[in-house]
């Protein structure tokens, strides 16, 4: 029996060939076929074998059970379908047995075979109404990121304390391992600060968003550079509402306008246009879970920006997906004006790293998937050390105008939501 053929025999039903060759092109341009490929390396280095499976998001998700399988999809097959842990973050495998119960032995495998042709929905129909920041019980969190630019950092510390009005919010740096003093001045300035060796901005970004929303529990995440200043009392009403009916929202600057954007460039009627904008943006936590968080392998800002922006509107946040034969952006976001006033900044990337980014650019484009901050194993270590080192120096608080004093151990629970 040729290698195609057992192959063939063992993963029958859940392997979509033309999805895989189109989802993966290099490696029909390197002349494999699919399965061959899948076969002989796709599995082992967890590409995804079709459309319903996301093997990054279900290691985030289920990493607590996973310990000792090769791969996500192995624990899937083995146990995780007849649990019915969910393959996708648009399956809900729960859901679909109860409204097919034929499909209980493995409820991703049974759509690709039956359902997908009928058209069946693989969750149930949600409502969402999306809260403002004027709900009771809604968390925020305001983020810095920052690499070797103190004074301006210093400058855009003092803006965000004196003008930001909510006083129940959480607020940090994220310093990408400056050497230029930013650390003593924000010991200084009694700032909290996650940081660790330089590893870029996609790495820098995915510190602040991923300690303020997944371990402090924010709702609403604004992420400023340390460039971005705001100008006006109450700024962040503006950017909190928006985050949350929007799920991703950046800021229009004097380059947009119409009629390269629609809308008004409110929270409630945001532009919806080009390009993406990367000196403040906001979040809600819901985006986040499904659309994932920056792409490490990026190390600067602009291709970074433009990755994860996309990846979370075609998750349904923050913007349109238009039609590839429109002759317009294939996509287009959503953004506001409010309250901000940007300082330039020279970038300190080399044209050697620009360059690799716009190649990551452009291979990422064909894939978009869910990513966790880190790579692999060796990186999750690194970045959950970063993340228990920031929460171990702030055990109290991780107040917008100093200390509230010391507090419980709260860290213990690091890694659960904060109710």
């Amino acid at each position: 029996m040729s290698t195609t053929t057992r192959g063939t025999a063992l993963i029958a039903g859940f392997f979509d060939p033309a999805w895989y060759a189109s989802r993966y092109p290099e490696i029909i341009a390197a002349g494999w076929d699919p399965l061959e490929h899948f076969m002989r390396h796709g599995a082992a280095s967890g590409m995804n074998p079709n459309r319903w499976f996301d093997g990054d998001w279900y290691k985030t998700y289920y990493w607590h059970a996973l310990r000792g399988s090769a791969t996500a999809l192995d624990h899937y097959l083995q146990t995780g379908a007849r649990a019915l842990r969910n393959p996708h973050p648009g399956f809900d495998a729960a859901w679909y047995v109860a409204q097919h119960p034929e499909a209980a032995d493995n409820p991703m495998i049974y759509h690709l075979a039956v359902g997908e042709a009928q058209g069946w929905p693989t969750e149930p129909p949600v409502r969402i109404e999306r809260r403002t920041d004027r709900r009771a019980g809604v968390r925020v969190g305001i983020g810095i990121v920052t690499f070797n630019r103190r004074d301006l950092l210093r400058q855009t510390i003092q803006a965000v304390r004196q003008y930001t009005s909510r006083t129940d919010m959480d607020f940090l740096v994220a310093d990408d391992g400056s050497t230029d003093g930013t650390p003593a001045m924000l010991h200084d300035l009694d700032v909290p600060v996650v940081t660790g060796v330089n590893m870029g901005i996609a790495w820098n970004k995915n510190r602040a968003l991923y300690l303020l929303a997944k371990v402090r529990g924010s709702d609403a995440v604004i992420l400023l550079e340390d460039g971005t200043m705001p100008n006006a009392p109450g700024w962040e009403g503006a950017w909190i509402e928006a985050a949350l009916r929007w799920g991703q929202v950046g800021y229009a600057g004097k380059r947009v306008t119409a009629p390269d954007a629609t809308g008004a460039g409110t929270p409630a009627d945001p532009f919806i246009g080009v390009p993406v904008s990367a000196e403040c943006c906001g979040y809600s936590a819901e985006a986040l879970q499904w659309g994932g968080y920056f792409d490490t392998l990026f190390k600067g800002d602009d291709g970074a920006q433009i990755e994860h922006a996309r990846r979370l509107v075609r998750s349904g946040y923050g913007g349109v997906v238009l039609d590839d034969d429109s002759g317009e952006p294939p996509i287009r976001f959503a953004m506001i004006r409010s309250g901000l006033e940007i300082r330039p900044c020279a970038s300190l990337l080399d044209q050697r790293q620009k360059a690799r980014d716009r190649d990551i650019l452009d291979e990422r484009q064909t894939r978009d998937h869910y990513r966790v901050p880190w790579r692999n194993m060796t990186e999750l270590k690194q970045f959950r050390a970063e993340i228990e080192s920031a929460v171990a120096a702030r055990p109290g608080s991780f107040a917008l105008r100093g200390s509230q004093g010391a507090g419980g151990g709260w860290w213990r629970a690091l890694f659960n939501r904060r109710t």
